[in-house]
This record gives C-alpha cells, sequence and structure tokens, in this order.
C-alpha cells in the first residue's frame, strides 16, 4: 500500500520532513504515537527499532509491512500513559529511543479535516505527559497559549512551508539542544539552495578520492579518520 501524502497534518510540504530529520538525534528506538504515513519515518533513515501507534487501520496496515517496523491500532494517549513515558530515564528500555509526536491540530489553530480529532482538554491531557519527557523527543503543531504555556522550557523551531491557503508557519517544540550529531544528515542545509552546494563539495571530495591510487587513498582516508574519529 502506497501512502498517501495528502494525509491531513501530513508533514509532506516540499523539504518540511527535511527539516524536521535535520533535527533529530541518533537513536535506535523511534516511536511516532500519532503516526498516521509519518513523513519524517518516510524521510529519515530507519532505526534499528521502530513503534507506530495510531486509531486508523490504514497507517498500521502500511507500517506493518514496512523494515523494522511495529505498528499497533491504539489511542496515543493512553498509549503514552500505560508505557510511562513521562517518566523514563536513561538506562532504562528502549536503548537510545527518539519520539516524534504529531497529534491532530489543536482545534483553535486549525480546522485540517482529521478522521480523529482530539478536543482542548485533550491536547492539555497529551502535554501533561509530554512536557516532562526526558527522552528525546518533537512535538508538533501551532503556537497557541496551551503549547507555549506547557512547552515552554522546550526548543521551539519554526518551519515556513506553503499549503493550499498560502505560507503557514508551523512549531516543532523539541527537549533537547541543537544535537551535535543526526541521526541522518543528508538533509543538512537551510534551503535546497545550500543543500545543493553541499552535495556539489561531497561529490568533488568523492571524485579526488577515487582516482587516488588504492594505497595513497588508505593513507587519506586514515588521516581523514585520525583528525575525525566517529563517535
Amino acid at each position: 500500500m502506497k501512502p498517501p501524502y495528502n494525509w491531513p497534518g501530513s508533514k509532506g510540504a516540499p523539504g518540511m520532513a527535511q527539516a524536521i530529520v535535520s533535527q533529530i538525534p541518533p537513536h535506535q528506538f523511534y516511536l511516532s504515537p500519532f503516526a498516521g504515513f509519518d513523513s519524517v519515518a518516510q524521510s529519515i533513515r530507519p532505526a534499528e527499532r521502530r513503534l507506530f501507534i495510531d486509531l486508523h487501520p490504514d497507517p498500521v496496515e502500511y507500517w506493518n509491512t514496512q523494515p523494522n517496523a511495529k505498528a499497533y491500532q491504539r489511542d496515543a494517549i493512553q498509549y503514552l500513559t500505560a508505557a510511562a513515558w513521562s517518566t523514563w530515564s536513561p538506562g532504562k528500555p528502549p536503548h537510545a529511543p527518539f519520539i516524534f509526536i504529531d497529534p491532530p491540530f489543536h482545534p483553535e489553530t486549525c480546522d485540517a479535516p482529521y478522521t480523529h480529532t482530539l478536543t482542548a482538554d485533550q491536547h492539555k491531557e497529551l502535554l501533561a505527559i509530554v512536557a516532562p519527557m526526558k527522552a528525546p523527543a518533537i512535538i508538533c503543531g501551532y503556537r497557541c497559549k496551551d503549547y507555549d504555556r506547557a512547552l515552554k522550557r522546550w526548543r521551539a523551531v519554526n518551519l515556513e512551508y506553503q499549503s493550499r491557503r498560502g505560507r503557514r508557519v508551523e512549531t516543532i517544540w523539541l527537549n533537547y539542544p541543537p544535537p551535535a550529531k543526526l541521526h541522518d544528515p543528508r538533509y543538512i542545509g537551510r534551503n535546497k539552495r545550500e543543500r545543493e552546494r553541499r552535495r556539489r563539495r561531497e561529490r568533488t571530495v568523492i571524485n579526488t578520492l577515487t582516482r587516488l591510487p588504492p594505497l595513497e587513498r588508505q593513507a587519506m582516508l586514515d588521516k581523514i579518520y585520525e583528525a575525525f574519529p566517529p563517535q
């Protein structure tokens, strides 16, 4: 089954999922509790384990056919509560998690045609679970008092995109500082021009190394790893 990228609230607008991927640190376990067809998960290199939660059967069916993925038809707030994610801390399983939370928009900010919506009180319930999380997490939405109040200690990044209604600005809130290393660095760059410039530099370096004799290439790579050891 091919995922429909016009899924309500999808991060499928040009460059949007890629901008979010460029904020995600390395992880081994990826959790998407309001999965839909999760354009971010479609764009990022798959983690070793991925868990998708959604009330709609179609995304659940889709994700259960994907690599390293399990999906369940459940209520996201009930799942997050039962799984005690608000009390997770390093050293507890799962190891190296990342949580991408993309709930239906707050009713004060958008009237997207979701099959399953959240009331303002349900958003407050969700925020009460999310705000104290220690696991690296991103939550998406439009700015509103409930989110700004609950996530005032989180870092906020605004993402501009083109919708059918014109230019819109959606916000992602992150509970960690800008990462020094990314899970998937393929999309770094503030815009398409910067990303293309970086890809040209990559091709230049690769072509230079390819033209070297094998032993000289090995020596050069050893120097590179010595100067920039893998973390």
